[in-house]
């Protein structure tokens, strides 16, 4: 049980599963019958709400907390960061999936800063440890934007699920980073 609704073992492995509650829809219908402009723009905030912020396990945890935590200036808020390895070292930045946060890509960490690379990983608005309850698409790759800028140049970056389709957004604007490296991204964000 997540989120108030149930779910199979599969399922809560997902970040992306959110049944929508049938009175939920009804309303919404009945909104938009009367005001589809209201009813979009209630369904749309709904939507953008972030989820129950998810933390980590103890060692994901600790893993973050061997790491320098520092804060990146995004959008009127400072979303919080954690870097691993040399700060002279190629840098390789870690974007996590909705409902995620920078811990769950921190097994990652330490195969990377072996292999000469700094490391950083950040919490996109809403989750983590960063402030803020909604985020989107556009958010997320406006945030990685915001944190690239903020580290230098990206030799790579490795994200997972939206934070993938965060990366490609971002790259379609401008972002520029050596290597993109993907795991498990919405194989076309337009069909969500």
């Amino acid at each position: 049980h997540r989120g108030g609704c149930l779910m199979s073992k599969s399922q809560e492995k997902s970040t992306n599963v959110r049944a929508v509650p049938r009175w939920l829809k009804r309303g919404l219908a009945a909104l938009g019958s009367l005001s589809p402009v209201l009813a979009g723009r209630v369904a749309a905030r709904l939507f953008m709400r972030a989820p129950r912020r998810w933390r980590g396990d103890a060692a994901q945890a600790a893993r973050l907390a061997a790491a320098t935590r520092f804060e990146v200036a995004h959008a009127g808020q400072q979303l919080v960061a954690w870097r691993w390895g040399s700060v002279s070292a190629p840098t390789v930045l870690l974007a996590h999936g909705w409902g995620g946060s920078a811990a769950q890509l921190t097994g990652l960490v330490g195969p990377l800063v072996h292999a000469g690379y700094q490391v950083v990983g950040f919490d996109a608005p809403g989750h983590g440890d960063s402030p803020g309850t909604h985020s989107s698409l556009p958010g997320f790759a406006a945030a990685l934007t915001s944190v690239a800028r903020a580290v230098g140049p990206l030799h790579a970056v490795v994200a997972h699920s939206m934070g993938g389709a965060a990366t490609s957004l971002a790259i379609a604007r401008g972002l520029r980073a050596g290597r993109a490296v993907f795991l498990a991204p919405p194989a076309d964000a337009r069909v969500w």
